[in-house]
């Protein structure tokens, strides 16, 4: 009797297990179903975010593409505005500018020049993706001989043996040799700084810089301070040599900046901008010490270069109505006006020795001036 009792109770348990185990059995498969939706909810956000991704991706594209469409119809806009302003200066030329050599350079826009060390050659670059190497000979420039290869228009040259770096994603805009000419910094609309090793032809660091760069200079002798231009207003400083992504300095103008050049000793950087001038900035004290302005003067282009003299006593910077400007570095006063262009000046370079100019403008034109300063 005793185990018959037993045996019921055991079975009566073992039916209330088996009543708890298919209890937790449905509430198992209830979980179940709450995690395949929670993952197919996943799932769900994953593909939306991945979208949203390539949405902003795409809106990110089409609105530099805007950006670059309206910069250029200002510029087209600009130059009707000043076509009658254009024919009026021509007839108020200086008399003591003189113009010894006009050429049609280029395809198209000329958008730099230089001056070899000798002043024998000087090369121009074109929205032609031309490089062209122009002899002296017997007193006249003639063509030496043009290279071509670049995927876009030229924006910056400096001389030296050739050497083909890709890696920036959008329009490069300036290029400068340092480190004994083994090495080069560029900077272009991608909003990066690139340093590139010639001797392996590769690029060894990137500086994401936060604004599309205009133009560099390298501010010290030994090739470990970059200086770069850029779209929002600022002069940025970096160190080469350092890792860090963060510039060493800053100086922030009134407009966009569209070149940079340094005095002959270093101690002072030429600054130009889009509100129309031309900043003189103390590299020791790390500010502005002068502006170079003008009536008339008018920087047209977000890349129009102005420069020292070799002796660091002037500056010049080409505007928008075809004129050239030159100012005292000392005084910051208009020292002269020249006029010759009959479209905007992009760029001017000086001969090593002071000697000549040479002015390139967005119809093509190279006007070499032999005004000695």
């Amino acid at each position: 009797m005793e185990l018959n009792n037993t045996l019921r109770q055991k079975e009566q348990e073992l039916v209330v297990k088996e009543g708890q185990l298919q209890d937790l059995t449905i509430d198992k498969e209830s979980v179940d179903k709450v995690c395949q939706s929670h993952e197919q909810t996943i799932m769900e956000l994953d593909a939306t975010l991945q979208l949203v991704k390539d949405e902003f991706q795409a809106l990110q594209l089409a609105c530099t593409a805007l950006e670059e469409k309206h910069r250029k119809v200002q510029e087209e806009n600009q130059d009707l505005n000043t076509t009658g302003k254009a024919a009026e200066s021509s007839s108020r030329r200086s008399k003591r500018s003189t113009c010894k050599h006009t050429k049609d350079a280029h395809d198209s826009e000329v958008n730099a020049a230089t001056f070899s060390m000798s002043g024998r050659l000087f090369v121009t670059g074109g929205a032609d993706r031309r490089v062209k190497v122009w002899e002296q000979v017997n007193g006249n420039y003639t063509l030496k001989g043009t290279m071509h290869g670049s995927n876009a228009g030229i924006m910056s040259v400096q001389i030296d043996p050739q050497h083909t770096l890709t890696g920036h994603s959008q329009k490069v805009m300036s290029a400068k040799f340092f480190g004994a000419a083994t090495k080069v910094v560029s900077g272009g609309h991608d909003r990066t700084l690139k340093i590139w090793d010639l001797r392996s032809r590769v690029c060894t660091r990137t500086i994401f810089a936060g604004s599309s760069c205009n133009d560099i200079v390298i501010n010290d002798g030994i090739g470990s301070q970059v200086a770069s231009g850029h779209l929002d207003k600022t002069v940025r400083f970096w160190d080469v040599r350092s890792e860090n992504q963060s510039s060493v300095g800053e100086i922030t103008l009134q407009g966009k900046i569209t070149s940079l050049d340094l005095s002959p000793d270093m101690n002072y950087m030429l600054a130009s901008a889009r509100d129309d001038t031309v900043k003189l900035l103390d590299l020791r004290m790390n500010q502005v010490m002068s502006t170079c302005s003008a009536d008339g003067f008018k920087v047209a282009m977000d890349y129009t270069r102005a420069s020292f003299s070799p002796d660091g006593q002037y500056v010049i910077c080409g505007s928008h109505d075809g004129s050239i400007f030159v100012w005292s570095a000392t005084t910051a006063k208009l020292d002269k006006t020249l006029k010759e262009h009959s479209s905007s000046v992009v760029v001017c370079a000086w001969h090593p020795d002071g000697s000549s100019i040479i002015s390139c403008d967005r119809n093509k034109r190279a006007i070499i001036w032999t005004n000695r300063y």
